[in-house]
């Protein structure tokens, strides 16, 4: 009699095991689903805040060439010194890379995907 037992309760010792790795294989899914999301909804807004960042700082370099043209009495020139002006800021911005974009963008990807965790244990 201590067999069928023995055997229901490996049955269903086997039955739980089974459903507890479905189970976390369903976890880590809805995890990288939400990783993911999270992930394209920062970039679609960082995508987005960039592409009007750069309509804006067009019409203002427009604009302080013109006004740099008009105080000096060329147009040309103005744009010439506005275009300088950009060509220092990017090279700075170029240097400096590692700092402004890099590690920033490192650290965007270790929390969206790593920081779930400690919500989940």
């Amino acid at each position: 009699m201590k067999e069928p037992i023995l055997k229901d309760s490996v049955k269903e010792l086997k039955d739980s095991a089974k459903e507890y790795v479905n189970l976390k294989i369903d976890e880590y899914k809805l995890r990288g689903v939400e990783s993911l999301s999270t992930l394209l909804n920062k970039l679609i807004f960082i995508l987005t805040a960039t592409i009007l960042a750069s309509i804006v700082i067009q019409f203002l370099a427009l604009a302080l060439g013109w006004w740099i043209g008009s105080m000096i009495g060329s147009i040309a020139i103005g744009m010439l010194i506005d275009a300088v002006i950009f060509a220092i800021v990017f090279i700075l911005l170029y240097l400096r890379r590692d700092t402004l974009f890099i590690n920033p963008m490192v650290k965007l990807f270790i929390n969206v995907f790593f920081s779930n965790d400690d919500k989940h244990r």
